[in-house]
């Protein structure tokens, strides 16, 4: 059950719904709300903050977390907006949803109209991600207001709101790094705090749910913890609604298969088939079942065990968070094949509930210590200030922000550059997405292979002295990726085919 204490009283709505407010409410328990006109400035204040820190890393510091990131998702966006692309394994074999690579490539097309450049397309998709991700620190923001007052929304707000990983990976083009804000802003919708029974409401969280388990199927646990939650309380009717929500944004997802590949729900089959029948994802790699657990603590440091601890404290308020992280990280624990991204969904719904874990701690030492709320909560949020700040600077952490950065940058200078009929990479990594030319590309790491593809380009990415590269002159290195070209024309050379793993070596695409 719900606590009591967590609703408006009439005196604190009526006192919001005023025409002029005052800049501060308390309600009968002392507890302070900020009036309207303040609570505005709030939000837009940590919003915009959000914003902000979550533009960092993919807009002044360009990096890339994963393969996955440009190949699955941008890549394809670019070749539905421009016709040229390349063309992985997944939607060669139909064993990936257009969902993400579809609303991608709107975006896309909206951001080529600002310019010919790809930073204008690429920087419209971020912004737009980021700005979705953001949101999430105003539900955290209203979540603590309710619980524990206006001051408390502050504080419950700041730790969502520059935690390093929810900056990190909140607007990159991967399905999961997309879907987790969804989570959150699903679990609010449906639990925010006081009673509500809107059936449209409802209908919004469901479908959000549903997007994300379109996005990606290893977040279904999570959503039905979320979902299945509503159910208790004696209120099961509310059940309905979300589940129509959700079976009509899976509907959609489903009949973009049938559309796009042959039949509904294509790709969710064939990947499930070609990652267990064939072993795809393990061919990938495996990792142990503490996998994760090893790689928050190489990370979070010390913070390993205080996040989970305030996360706990949350969890009194709004337990879907913990439960719905706990379920994924579990879940994703026994699957061999691992990754850091697969689990960032259950990262930002225990930053979320540490936030308010945190809100709960700041009021409570406020109130039995008999101290200024206010200088309890400047200590705390300039405490995660520091604590955030050093995360992000810290050795794991520049790693990331560094990934792949240099190749973004020389992809980015070839796209400037005259007189380009072909690119060649040597052992680096490039797409079109980047250097947004409809020309032959070649990419190897084999020294005889790059000496056939040669003839072919007089532009080159390489990351290291390319083998037998005669009359390339370096117009400008980044790190150690230097771009060169040549002088004379391109050869008609046939590019390389799509590289299939192993384990479907033989396999039909169809």
């Amino acid at each position: 059950m719900a606590d009591e204490r967590a609703w408006f009283s009439p005196a604190d709505v009526s006192a919001l719904r005023m025409e002029k407010t005052p800049a501060t409410v308390p309600n009968a328990a002392g507890v302070v709300r900020f009036g309207r006109q303040t609570t505005v400035m709030t939000l837009a204040t940590i919003y915009l903050v959000a914003l902000a820190l979550r533009l960092i890393p993919l807009i002044l510091f360009p990096s890339i977390n994963y393969l996955d990131e440009i190949y699955q998702t941008v890549e394809q966006a670019h070749r539905l907006v421009f016709g040229y692309g390349a063309l992985p394994w997944e939607f060669e074999f139909g064993a990936r949803s257009w969902l993400l690579p579809g609303f991608l490539a709107g975006l896309m097309k909206v951001g080529s109209w600002f310019g010919s450049d790809p930073t204008y397309y690429l920087n419209f998709i971020h912004l737009t991600l980021a700005a979705i991700a953001a949101s999430v620190c105003i539900c955290s923001y209203l979540w603590g207001q309710r619980f524990f007052g206006s001051w408390g929304g502050v504080v419950a707000a700041a730790l969502p709101a520059l935690w390093p990983d929810a900056v990190y990976f909140a607007g990159r083009t991967l399905n999961e790094c997309v879907a987790a804000p969804l989570l959150v802003i699903a679990a609010y919708l449906i639990e925010p705090g006081y009673r509500i029974d809107s059936r449209r409401r409802l209908m919004v969280a469901g479908a959000l749910l549903g997007l994300a388990i379109a996005l990606r199927l290893q977040l279904a646990p999570a959503a039905a913890v979320i979902m299945l939650w509503t159910a208790l309380d004696a209120r099961r009717q509310r059940l309905l609604a979300i589940a129509v929500g959700l079976g009509v944004t899976l509907a959609f997802a489903g009949g973009l298969d049938a559309v796009t590949w042959s039949y509904p729900f294509e790709s969710v089959w064939r990947n499930i088939v070609y990652n267990t029948n064939y072993g795809v994802s393990a061919y990938f790699g495996t990792e142990p079942w503490y996998f994760y657990g090893e790689l928050l603590l190489q990370y979070w440091r010390p913070f390993v065990v205080i996040i989970p601890l305030l996360a706990v404290i949350g969890a009194s308020r709004v337990p879907t968070l913990v439960f719905s992280a706990v379920t994924l990280l579990v879940a994703h624990s026994v699957i061999a094949h691992k990754e850091p991204r697969f689990i960032y969904p259950a990262i930002l719904l225990l930053i979320v509930a540490a936030g308010l874990g945190m809100a709960w701690l700041v009021t409570r030492i406020a109130q039995t210590r008999h101290s200024s709320l206010r200088r309890c909560i400047v200590i705390f949020v300039s405490f995660t200030v520091l604590s955030s700040g050093a995360l992000a600077v810290s050795a794991p952490y520049r790693e990331l922000w560094q990934r792949g950065h240099d190749m973004v940058e020389a992809a980015l200078y070839v796209s400037r550059l005259d007189s380009v009929c072909g690119i060649g990479v040597w052992r680096s990594l490039a797409a079109y997405t980047y250097f947004h030319r409809p020309v032959p590309y070649y990419w190897t790491d084999n020294p005889m292979k790059f000496e056939s593809y040669l003839p072919g380009f007089n532009t080159m990415i390489a990351e290291g002295p390319a083998p037998t590269a005669v009359g390339y002159t370096v117009s400008r290195c980044f790190g150690k990726i230097c771009v060169a070209q040549r002088t004379g024309p391109c050869e008609a050379t046939p590019m390389p085919k799509t590289q299939i793993p192993a384990p479907l070596a033989g396999a039909s695409p169809g």
